[in-house]
């Protein structure tokens, strides 16, 4: 890890880890004939965004020195994952909340509540040690929880995130690269196609291996393996992250 510019491994792997959820979900209504692989995908790619999110989150403190914190977050996470789609099916909320959105619709209560939850969490995400994305990503998944899938607050929410709030993440993270920097030394071009080669070969090999050994053929582990190699929002946030640290320097920032 030192030798390509990220100042710990455990950092490194845990971004080569990512998966997105955001490339994949679009890709697997081409698979909607292949039941199977279409579900198996979405459920292996969902899992490790979750997971690697907060590996993440748990990798940062780690290096930091304070864990207390992170077992903390953690606990109250899966504690939450538990809790929420039991509580939602027990006091039947989503039929309330449903209810409560079509009397006061006019009003996009559903919508302020959802960016108060952001902002809460991102706050005690950020108080606690952690990334405010820790915090926003819980958030989505609470909303989540609460929302039917047809429902119109994630349609509205998702006129906002992609056609404000990730356009504009993706112009400021590439506002930072360099790419004259990064193609001035055979170096750096070195670097760069051994974090490609590293990323693809890894999860093709660890995906596709445990999809064969799943008892799915040779085509369709390779294809599951490929499907997983797909990192785009988090890899991104996570070299953010380290770079505002000084974990990883500019150049593997404009690297990854």
């Amino acid at each position: 890890a030192p030798l390509i510019g990220c100042h710990h491994p455990l950092l490194l792997g845990i971004i080569l880890s990512t998966t997105s959820v955001g490339v994949i979900l679009p890709l697997s209504r081409e698979l909607s004939s292949h039941r199977t692989l279409c579900h198996i995908l979405l459920g292996s790619v969902v899992l490790v965004d979750i997971l690697s999110m907060f590996c993440l989150a748990f990798s940062l403190e780690f290096i930091k020195g304070s864990l207390k914190g992170a077992f903390f977050y953690s606990f109250m996470f899966i504690l939450l994952l538990f809790l929420i789609p039991w509580g939602l099916k027990r006091w039947n909320l989503q039929e309330r909340i449903d209810r409560w959105v079509a009397e006061r619709g006019r009003f996009e209560l559903e919508v302020r509540f959802s960016f108060a939850l952001i902002i809460i969490l991102s706050f005690i995400s950020e108080r606690m040690g952690f990334h405010a994305i820790i915090g926003a990503f819980l958030a989505g998944l609470i909303i989540s929880e609460m929302t039917p899938k047809t429902s119109v607050l994630r349609k509205k929410l998702e006129g906002f995130g992609y056609g404000f709030f990730i356009p504009f993440f993706f112009i400021f993270i590439g506002a930072k690269m360099n790419l004259p920097e990064l193609f001035s030394s055979f170096g750096n071009v070195k670097i760069l196609l051994f974090v490609i080669i590293l990323g693809i070969t890894a999860k093709v090999l660890g995906v596709g291996l445990a999809a064969r050994i799943s008892s799915f053929n040779w085509r369709e582990s390779l294809a599951l393996g490929l499907c997983h190699s797909a990192r785009l929002s988090l890899i991104l946030a996570a070299v953010e992250i380290g770079n505002r640290l000084g974990l990883i320097n500019t150049n593997l920032l404009s690297i990854f």
